[in-house]
């Protein structure tokens, strides 16, 4: 789970309801909307039986201020032998996101009886 703290710092928490400890890694990517990674981190990390625990927080001013945050997402991967997690995080809401446009065009076929569209 990625939180929002004051000041854009982000903090990285895991909640963990498996009965035995856990060792694996937590990914970070940051990518722009044509999926080119920008920034990548990778940590060891233990997680306690049942337990939240923190991963860790990073400061976005420092780390990703000159990226424009409505063309990232952060993506957070945690690995474990038993499980592997994946979060999105964007730091925009979705109407304020900068996505491409597209535009869709469909034919229609003809059949003997009916039409079959065609993307």
């Amino acid at each position: 789970m990625v939180d929002t703290l004051p000041n854009n710092v982000l903090q990285l928490i895991a909640i963990s309801d498996l009965p035995t400890p856990q060792q694996g890694q937590l990914k970070l990517q940051l990518m722009d909307f044509n999926g080119q990674t920008i920034w990548t981190d990778t940590t060891a990390i233990s997680l306690d039986a049942h337990q939240i625990k923190s991963l860790c927080t990073k400061d976005c001013t420092q780390t990703w201020s000159q990226y424009p945050r409505d063309q990232v997402v952060l993506q957070a991967t945690l690995t474990t032998a038993t499980q592997n997690s994946t979060t999105l995080y964007y730091f925009e809401s979705p109407k304020n996101l900068a996505l491409q446009k597209t535009t869709l065009q469909k034919k229609l076929i003809p059949r003997a009886t009916d039409y079959v569209p065609r993307w």
